[in-house]
C-alpha cells in the first residue's frame, strides 16, 4: 500500500512539473497540492508536525507555484514551512535548497512591501496627495531595486504611476523619465498614454 502510495505520489509530482514548465502555474499548483496530501498521509498521518526531505521540497515548490501567481501570501506561508523543516536536516545535501528558500524568502516580503507601498500611493493619488504618491511609489522601486528577476508588471505599473505623478507635479522632465523607462519594459504604454485622455493609475 505504501509503495502504491510513492508510486501516486512521483508521477502526480512528475505531471506538476510538467505544467510548472508549460508556466501552466494553477494546474502545477493543483498536482503539488495532491501530491502533498499523500505525502503527509505517508510521513505525517496524525499532522503532529513530523517531516521529511519530500515534504520540505514539495512545500517550497508550492511556494513558488503561488509567487508566480503573485499570490504573496500564501506564497510566504508555504516557504516558512519549508524553511522550518530544511533546517531541522542534517543533510547537507540540502543546504543549498534551504538557502534558496530563504533568499525567496526575503524576495517576496520586498514583494509584498513594494506592493503595500504601492497601495499606499495609490490612495493618496486619489486624494490628490500626489507628492505623498509620488514618494510612496519611488519607496517601492527602491525595495525592487534590491532583488532579482522582479515581476515586470509592477515594476511598469510603478513608473507609470511616477510618470503621472510628476505630470501632475509640473515636474515634466521627471514624467518622461519614468514613461521613457516603462516603454523600455512594454512600447505598447505608449499607445496607452495617446489613447487615454483621462490619466489614471494603477
Amino acid at each position: 500500500m505504501i509503495l502504491i502510495s510513492l508510486v501516486s505520489q512521483r508521477l502526480i509530482a512528475n505531471i506538476a512539473r510538467v505544467y510548472k514548465k508549460q508556466e501552466k502555474y494553477a494546474e502545477a499548483l493543483n498536482y503539488y497540492s495532491t501530491s502533498l496530501n499523500i505525502l503527509k498521509r505517508l510521513y505525517d498521518p496524525d499532522n503532529n508536525g513530523k517531516f521529511h526531505p519530500d515534504l520540505a521540497v514539495t512545500h517550497y515548490e508550492i511556494s513558488l507555484m503561488y509567487e508566480k501567481m503573485r499570490e504573496y501570501s500564501n506564497a510566504l506561508t508555504y516557504l516558512k514551512a519549508s524553511i522550518k523543516m530544511l533546517s531541522k536536516l542534517k543533510d547537507p545535501s540540502y543546504s543549498k535548497l534551504l538557502n534558496q528558500a530563504l533568499a525567496e524568502k526575503e524576495k517576496i516580503q520586498m514583494i509584498k512591501t513594494a506592493n503595500s507601498l504601492k497601495t499606499q500611493g495609490n490612495i493618496h493619488f486619489q486624494d490628490f496627495k500626489h507628492q505623498k504618491a509620488q514618494e510612496c511609489y519611488e519607496k517601492a522601486l527602491s525595495y525592487l531595486s534590491k532583488i532579482k528577476d522582479v515581476p515586470t508588471d509592477i515594476v511598469l505599473s510603478l513608473y507609470n504611476n511616477l510618470a503621472i505623478c510628476n505630470l501632475k507635479l509640473y515636474k515634466y522632465e521627471k514624467a518622461l523619465e519614468y514613461a521613457d523607462r516603462g516603454l523600455e519594459i512594454d512600447p505598447k504604454i505608449g499607445s496607452h498614454f495617446s489613447e487615454n485622455h483621462k490619466l489614471c493609475v494603477g
